[in-house]
């Protein structure tokens, strides 16, 4: 049997929590057709993760029947809002665009027959990229953010609080222990819903991201801004994997799974957005429903990763822009309404301006937005490496054929006033991606600090407007060819081909291929992996020696990181110093600094009594891809990890488990009375 099979109950549990919750709330407060089914992950997540703050405020644990509960009470205000503003269900015809008028009805089974491609694509590219390097869903990569998040989710799950107000007290820093939680509190009612391992349940959540959440969002804004029709249904959703920065690129870098979930609600909160302001003479009642949805969206948005709110800003600022000259267009001509509308403008990116500078200098933030991820390419790589989809290797893997579908389509938009700020948001998106991978300055911290000065994080946004953009640019291509061969529009067969034929070269190229490499390189556990294969070996036994309720010393960076989450070991690091959210406190200097000399430092024993730690865990350092220990390791300083030079000759420290590998598990008697 295929090891994927245990990942389909929690894979429909998953599923399940991301859009059902999220419909019925948009279906209560009138949606219908695609409009109540592309933003339910959106609400879905917000909603999850508000009351999962509420129940930490009120003290209620946090668990599936109780968020079931909290679900079925939202849904039900939600009801009745829609009763006190008398707002009517919608009629039940296709939800979509004004657009859609000039394309007429087209035959439900064309419809389904678009839908049922687009997803066909969405799960072959995922077996391509995701499941065949992966090998199983127990299986996962390792760069330097997994064992943070892993251990937040197994935090949740022992603490019964999913609160984003507490999830960063796992690391016992001070300072701060808020850390947005919307993405492990999905994976924690996985685990508890049907009792697999977080790997299982976190591998069942990237599928769905990946297959379900992110496509939807890409069709909802395609299909708002050029109609629910079958050949956008298709293209959108066809195209929706094939970007190497995004969604694919994060399960292998970070991991950011946080950014992972909140960029792919992101679409779906620009396609209702957009909606909102181009029809703006929708009754009143109407304008309070949207409202309602996307403030609980953007609530569920920076639940998940509040840089996405600065993304959103990024991208909305160009379609505001063009609507003030839209909306100036209808009152004023001339000269008029251009100063008109360049005044607007002008007071816009001011306002903006301000606001950003502000929460630049909050403390709050500090951590964020001084983090350094320095330059590292010339400004007319970063520009390559942004239009051809290539991350961080200056355009060497680039993806040239989707570049080119994007620039077809970015001369159609140009030439439509209707979609020129599609181009203007994917133009501003890789201002700041140049800015912050070739330059050094105050502009650069002060422009790109909300994204850590990362530059993967900037380049990810890219594919949310170049999407449609290479949508629209196929449809061009496609009508421009079918014109010269038979002198009519073609129907939707002749861009179902094309659409395949992009899918396939795209596959096949660097950009997808090189990405497949490093999954199958670091989610299969061996001797080259932070994490080894004898490790875990190793700590299913040390699994059954240390007592429930004891901590454990460690040194996280040998691969002990995981025998938090993954076996239910209290080690006292559960992740790396980059990842704490606060500042190491005197104990936790304590125990770097000072563990071995516990049999003469009494210091040292009052900390590790505190937290009653009884036993120390040794294993064999190893860096990425089997390395040693380099500034790979974010924040790995080892003049802060002096304490730890310990083996069976130092006083105090009793071997009770070891390998043949050198990983050891002593008892520590220094501090026994």
């Amino acid at each position: 049997m295929t090891p994927w099979a245990q990942m389909v109950l929690p894979l429909l549990l998953t599923i399940v929590l991301y859009m059902l919750p999220g419909m019925l709330a948009l279906l209560a407060l009138g949606a219908r057709g695609v409009r109540a089914v592309y933003p339910a992950p959106m609400i879905s997540t917000a909603l999850v993760a508000t009351l999962a703050v509420v129940y930490g405020k009120a003290g209620i644990g946090f668990s599936p029947a109780s968020i079931l509960l909290g679900v079925l009470v939202c849904i039900g205000l939600f009801w009745a809002l829609r009763l006190l503003i008398n707002l009517p269900a919608r009629r039940t015809g296709r939800s979509v665009p004004d657009q859609d008028s000039r394309d007429g009805h087209p035959p439900l089974r064309t419809l389904v027959m678009a839908y049922v491609t687009g997803f066909v694509i969405c799960l072959i590219i995922w077996v391509f990229d995701f499941a065949r390097p992966m090998r199983g869903p127990e299986n996962f990569p390792q760069p330097y953010d997994v064992p943070f998040h892993f251990s937040v989710i197994k935090y949740i799950l022992d603490s019964q609080n999913g609160s984003t107000l507490t999830s960063a007290m796992v690391d016992r820093t001070a300072g701060s222990t808020l850390y947005p939680a919307a993405w492990h509190d999905m994976i924690a009612l996985v685990v508890q819903g049907t009792g697999v391992s977080i790997p299982v349940a976190v591998a069942a959540s990237s599928t769905a991201i990946l297959v379900l959440v992110w496509p939807l969002g890409v069709l909802g804004l395609t299909c708002e801004l050029f109609g629910h029709t079958p050949r956008w249904v298709a293209l959108s959703l066809g195209f929706s994997g094939l970007f190497a920065t995004f969604p694919y690129r994060f399960v292998i870098y970070g991991v950011l799974y946080s950014n992972f979930l909140s960029y792919a609600l992101l679409p779906a909160f620009i396609a209702l957005f957009v909606r909102a302001l181009t029809h703006l003479g929708a009754p009143p009642r109407e304008h309070v429903t949207r409202a309602v949805v996307l403030l609980v969206g953007l609530v569920g948005i920076g639940l998940a990763q509040p840089n996405s709110a600065f993304t959103i800003v990024v991208l909305g600022l160009p379609f505001l822009v063009q609507q003030f000259f839209h909306w100036c267009g209808t009152k004023w001509q001339g000269l008029r309404r251009i100063v008109m509308a360049s005044g607007l403008s002008a007071l816009l990116v001011a306002v903006v301006g301000v606001c950003w500078g502000v929460l630049f200098k909050h403390p709050a933030l500090q951590r964020t937005v001084t983090f350094e991820w320095p330059p590292f390419q010339s400004a007319a790589q970063a520009v390559r490496a942004y239009a051809t989809s290539a991350p961080n290797d200056g355009g060497q893997q680039g993806q040239y054929l989707l570049a080119a579908v994007v620039l077809v389509g970015i001369v159609a938009a140009v030439r439509n006033s209707r979609l020129v700020w599609l181009v203007g948001s994917w133009v501003l998106m890789g201002f700041f991606y140049v800015v912050t991978t070739s330059s050094r300055s105050t502009f650069r911290n002060v422009l790109t600090g909300f994204w850590y000065h990362d530059s993967n994080r900037l380049i990810a946004a890219g594919p949310m407007m170049a999407i449609p953009l290479a949508a629209l640019g196929l449809v061009k291509a496609c009508e421009w060819c079918w014109g010269r061969l038979r002198h009519a529009q073609p129907g939707l067969v002749p861009h179902l081909i094309a659409l395949l034929v992009v899918v396939v070269l795209t596959c096949v190229g660097a950009g997808q291929s090189s990405q497949r490499e490093i999954l199958q390189k670091e989610s299969e556990l061996n001797q080259n992996t932070p994490f080894q294969d004898d490790e875990y070996a190793f700590l299913e036994q040390v699994a059954e020696i240390v007592p429930e309720g004891v901590e454990v010393a460690n040194f996280p960076y040998d691969g002990s990181a995981y025998a938090y989450p993954l076996f239910d070991v209290n080690v006292y690091f559960k992740d790396y110093e980059a990842n704490w959210i606060g500042h190491p406190t005197q104990d936790i200097k304590t125990v770097q600094g000072h563990l071995s000399e516990a049999a003469t430092n009494e210091q040292v024993c009052r900390v590790l009594d505190k937290y009653n730690v009884q036993y120390y865990l040794s294993m064999e350092s190893n860096g990425i891809n089997g390395g040693p220990l380099t500034p790979v390791f974010i924040g790995y300083d080892p003049a802060n990890w002096k304490g730890y030079d310990i083996d069976e000759s130092t006083p105090g420290f009793e071997p009770v488990l070891s390998d043949d590998e050198g990983n050891t598990l002593y008892r520590i008697t220094a501090c026994q009375q």
